[in-house]
């Protein structure tokens, strides 16, 4: 269509002012193609971007980075004395995200959906959100962020696996991991462990 537009200029004779047109690639990714344009080249002082939907005539001087997230966290369905709770990690880094306007970036966490059952630890609670700002660099950063506050939620699963085990060794108990899905900061995404002795459920029936 721009390109039609300046044939017909040229063909009707039209007078107009200079047109300097540049088209570049990687739009989508960020515009990693107009950053490697040496915008030296350009005559023109000001231009106009022909990326926005609406009626004809419009135009738009500015408009945010948009970046939704997703963090799916993973616990163990059991009875509530014996599962892992994903709600309970997933709230712990809930707690931990700034929300709203945050200098030039706005973040929010929107849905939270998890468990299957009133009597059954939920084994999975997805969470979403979204970060936007007119600072792409900004809305990379704050997502990075949120990335590691849920990262470091795993950490906090794995404080309370050292404090039951610290707990088991005390009073003699045999505590024994079966499964363990670690993170790359050291924590676990998931843990499940078996605890044997004498009082055991009478004193961790509680505990979920």
């Amino acid at each position: 269509a721009i390109l039609e537009a300046i044939t017909s200029i040229k063909e009707d004779g039209m007078a107009h002012r200079p047109v300097e047109i540049v088209i570049d690639v990687s739009e989508e990714t960020y515009c990693e193609g107009i950053q490697q344009f040496d915008f030296s080249r350009l005559k023109s002082k000001e231009a106009y971007v022909f990326d926005l939907t609406g009626p004809i005539g419009g135009a738009a001087y500015q408009a945010p980075a948009i970046l939704s997230f997703e963090a799916v966290f993973h616990g163990r369905a059991f009875s509530p004395e014996n599962g892992i709770h994903a709600i309970k990690a997933a709230a712990h880094a809930i707690d931990a995200i700034s929300c709203g306007r945050i200098g030039d970036t706005t973040v929010n966490v929107g849905t939270i959906q998890g468990g299957s059952a009133t009597n059954v630890v939920p084994e999975t609670c997805i969470v979403t959100g979204e970060v936007r700002s007119f600072h792409n660099e900004s809305a990379l950063r704050k997502l990075d962020e949120i990335k590691e506050t849920c990262e470091e939620a795993a950490l906090f699963a794995h404080s309370l696996w050292r404090m039951y085990n610290m707990y088991a060794a005390k009073r003699g108990w045999k505590c024994e991991t079966i499964s363990e899905n670690p993170t790359e900061l050291g924590g676990v995404k998931e843990i499940v462990f078996s605890v044997e002795g004498p009082d055991v459920y009478s004193r961790l029936k509680f505990e979920s």
